[in-house]
């Protein structure tokens, strides 16, 4: 049977100059690996984040409480040193109250700057290793209101992974074994293997059912290396197709 997905591939390139890469790829044909793209940046120079209260309807944190955050395909959890939620933030909540509580937490606020692409366009907010993305385009509940991107296994003393512990750094080859039916390898032109792993796959209403396509939301594991670690972590990556 012909198979056909389509995935918007997070990947935060170049630690001293990240841009993310929102797109549509069909299995057949993956995206360039992380590091070798050239999107179109805007030219508008990187700016801080401005502190604000917080908006109305905010879920409230505390930063001191925070340990871990856990990515998952349908939300965003901040941990307690014990391993208790603290707060929960979804894809299609308003963007505003997640960057706040992220703020919170981490301690500082971040870099922000507009992006621009063959792909599409937004406003990408950057601390070190953790990315959230916030798209000029949103619309419920197949293009969410923010992505997260992750390269770091830490950030600003706060441990980031997917909600079965994946994060950056982990040994490629044992999540690949981990998780068989969910990895996909390509080997591009140039002899570069990117190694690819969709973990947590929920299901979203179908618009076309009587076409047999399902629409998934999935967390995306990513490594330029299969037999490296893992270097990317974005969420959620939808997967479209049947």
């Amino acid at each position: 049977m012909a198979y056909k997905v389509a995935r918007y591939l997070l990947v935060l390139v170049a630690a001293a100059s990240i841009t993310v890469l929102a797109g549509c790829f069909p299995s057949s044909a993956p995206v360039d690996p992380p590091g070798t793209g050239t999107p179109s940046p805007s030219p508008s120079p990187s700016t801080p984040a401005p502190s604000a209260p917080g908006p109305t309807g905010a879920v409230p944190t505390d930063d001191a409480r925070v340990t871990e955050i856990y990515i998952t395909a349908e939300v965003i959890e901040f941990h307690d040193r014990d391993g208790a939620v603290v707060s929960t933030f979804d894809y299609f909540q308003p963007t505003e109250e997640v960057l706040y509580a992220l703020t919170e937490v981490f301690g500082t606020a971040p870099v922000s700057e507009p992006y621009k692409h063959n792909h599409g366009s937004g406003i990408g907010h950057t601390w070190d290793g953790f990315h959230l993305t916030d798209p000029s385009y949103a619309s419920a509940p197949y293009a969410p209101s923010h992505f997260v991107g992750v390269t770091a296994e830490s950030v600003h003393g706060v441990h980031v992974r997917t909600i079965d512990g994946i994060a950056i750094g982990d040994s490629a080859p044992e999540v690949e074994a981990a998780h068989p039916h969910e990895s996909e390898r390509f080997t591009y032109p140039n002899g570069v293997e990117l190694l690819q792993i969709f973990v947590g796959t929920v299901r979203l209403p179908d618009q076309e059912a009587a076409a047999g396509v399902e629409h998934n939301f999935t967390v995306g594991i990513y490594m330029d290396n299969p037999d490296g670690v893992v270097i990317n972590i974005g969420a959620p990556t939808p997967n479209f197709g049947a």
